[in-house]
């Protein structure tokens, strides 16, 4: 214990100072451990930019330069042939592009016509598409969803396209309408929905389309793994008639419209968000 003393006019003031340091805590050693860090980091930048001559370091502390270049390098390299997968995400060949109408006339024809020739690719419709460009790809129309569901592809917002992937947000999705199904659509269900029956036609490349009498033989003589093939869809009208038993213990498969909507969508993980394209294949 140090004791000081002060004289004034008037009187002793007489101070007591600790001689025994504050405690060393975990904050100090992360704060050290921080600066030491920022120490090699420097030391690594000047021995690279030749600032500083490897000759003179310690074979100790020269291995760990080494080393530390070599995960630089090795990061370098990643990133860059990340760059390069974004560069290509969205189209490594010529591709067919469909755009939403609200997109389109955001976008102003002078835009998207320079889009498309940069790509390359072709406007075309839904049908015949595999990237569809909208305001909000986690936000998709009817028709895009049965149409990006039952072919897959890619569905993007104006500024992935634009940045041919660098920027913006895009989900891609697998082809339901490749896997084998026996399909039956009701005559409520196509009454009800006229402008889907063309993107299924079209998309559903290995869906069996049969009516009515054909799914009441298949229901007799399908069983436990084959069952799981039929599909049956009905109108929100029929819909409450044969969303109970005993149909359902018949039928594994009974949709409306909606129910089927998100059964044939199956996105993959999120491709990009601000330009993250590692899922895009």
């Amino acid at each position: 214990m140090i004791r000081k003393v002060f004289c004034t006019g008037l009187s002793v003031i007489i101070f007591q100072v600790s001689s025994v340091q504050a405690p060393w805590t975990e904050g100090h050693k992360a704060e050290r451990a921080f600066n030491r860090g920022k120490e090699f980091d420097r030391l690594v930048d000047n021995v690279l930019s030749g600032s500083v001559d490897p000759a003179t370091l310690s074979r100790d502390v020269l291995e760990l330069v080494v080393r530390e270049a070599q995960r630089r390098q090795a990061r370098r390299g990643k990133l860059k042939r990340k760059t390069f997968k974004k560069s290509k995400a969205l189209a490594p060949s010529h591709c067919n592009v469909f755009v939403e109408r609200d997109v389109q006339s955001a976008m102003g024809d002078f835009v998207l016509q320079q889009a498309t020739t940069t790509l390359p690719c072709t406007l075309a419709d839904r049908q015949t598409a595999k990237i569809f460009v909208m305001s909000d790809p986690l936000q998709l129309s009817q028709r895009t969803s049965w149409a990006v569901g039952l072919c897959g592809g890619l569905a993007c917002d104006s500024a992935y396209l634009c940045s041919n992937g660098a920027q913006g947000i895009a989900v891609q999705y697998r082809a339901f309408g490749r896997s084998r199904r026996t399909v039956h659509l009701s005559d409520g269900f196509k009454d009800a929905f006229p402008a889907l029956l063309p993107i299924i036609q079209a998309c559903a490349a290995n869906w069996n389309l049969v009516d009515a009498a054909t799914l009441t033989r298949l229901k007799r003589i399908c069983t436990g793994a084959r069952r799981s093939e039929l599909l049956v869809m009905v109108s929100s009208a029929e819909w409450p008639a044969v969303s109970r038993p005993p149909l359902l213990q018949i039928m594994k498969y009974v949709f409306n419209e909606q129910l089927a909507r998100q059964f044939i969508l199956q996105p993959l993980p999120l491709v990009s968000q601000t330009g993250t394209c590692d899922n895009v294949k």
